[in-house]
């Protein structure tokens, strides 16, 4: 996740797309913007210091990419900024109005000192906003007062954006931003960026606890006998595995949380279907991100919910939990323990 709490802004140009179903041409500045205010070049500092907490990580498909080959140009020369963004402006202004969406301020900023991975880069910030908020300026000559009435983005709350860093290697990192769900945002990410998961660490990770998660609770029912209970231990001991190593390794993992060669033979077919649906190579082994497991951790479920009544949280060892039908017809579970916490 990059650092972007020392950026200095040096070129941005502004551009206001629209749509022509609703009145809304597309309106080109005639050059940068200016930000020789001290107050405004601040408050559009604070606008993309704030965004772009996600630290997963992608990178722009280089075929057939026109939106990377403006991005590239402007990285290679920065004075070029004002020219290259009249061309993704165009080109976002096309997207809107295939989309049918709402008309907004399209930024492109080049920026530098941003702290990345232990490195100083420069990146290419692009956002749009079609979000006002109103707000009250109060004004004061001598002793008389006034308010008066302004619409403006809000600076903590950046619509769709995406920061492109240079790197100096062959692909360079993006993170995205986007603000809820826009209904803007996957044009945004497939149209104009084209963007495609980068192959890193915390992708890594993420991606083989979605996969795992994903075969437990949707592909194994449909091949193996597996109860409730049976599901939650091998989400816990998958999620385990995940947290007490530092190295992911895909036969030890497998045999680790599935033990049965059928199930595990069945687990390494989905993970090379899923990877290849997804565009993400399967990797034999990797460096686990932390970041990704404290985040995927959330939604694998360990509990056991039973009516209204009671949720049962089980952290391993199906076998010390029986399923059971009394004479009455009531469903019950039976839970062995050795101390009571």
């Amino acid at each position: 996740m990059p650092d972007l709490s020392n950026i200095q802004i040096l070129y941005t140009a502004l551009h206001r797309t629209g749509n022509p179903e609703m009145d809304e041409p597309l309106t080109l500045s005639a050059g940068l913007a200016d930000l020789s205010d001290a107050e405004s070049a601040f408050a559009l500092k604070q606008l993309i210091s704030g965004a772009f907490k996600n630290p997963e990580s992608w990178v722009l498909t280089p075929e057939k990419n026109e939106t990377d080959d403006i991005i590239q140009s402007i990285l290679a020369n920065p004075r070029d900024l004002y020219l290259q963004s009249v061309r993704l402006a165009e080109l976002w202004h096309q997207q809107v109005t295939k989309a049918q969406g709402k008309p907004g301020d399209l930024f492109v900023c080049f920026l530098t000192h941003v702290m990345h991975g232990y490195r100083e880069m420069n990146g290419v910030a692009v956002f749009f906003s079609s979000v006002k908020d109103r707000f009250i300026k109060t004004v004061w000559n001598e002793n008389r007062s006034g308010v008066e009435n302004h619409t403006g983005i809000p600076v903590k709350n950046m619509e769709l954006g995406a920061l492109i860093l240079d790197n100096g290697e062959e692909q360079n990192p993006v993170f995205l931003q986007e603000q809820g769900k826009n209904p803007l945002g996957m044009v945004w990410k497939s149209d104009l960026l084209q963007v495609k998961p980068a192959v890193d660490e915390y992708n890594q990770t993420q991606h083989v606890l979605k996969m795992t998660r994903e075969f437990v609770t949707k592909e194994m029912p449909e091949e193996f006998p597996v109860s409730r209970t049976e599901s939650i231990d091998l989400l816990s001991r998958s999620l385990e595995y995940f947290k007490n190593n530092e190295q992911f390794d895909k036969n030890e993992f497998a045999e680790t949380v599935f033990e049965e060669p059928r199930i595990i033979d069945s687990f390494l077919k989905y993970d090379e279907d899923y990877s290849s649906y997804n565009n993400m190579p399967a990797a034999e082994s990797f460096e686990i991100a932390s970041q990704a497991v404290k985040r995927q951790a959330r939604i694998f479920k360990s509990v056991l919910k039973l009516d209204k009544n009671f949720h049962v949280y089980i952290h391993g060892n199906h076998n010390q939990i029986e399923k059971g039908v009394d004479p009455d017809g009531r469903k019950f579970y039976k839970l062995y323990f050795n101390e009571e916490g």
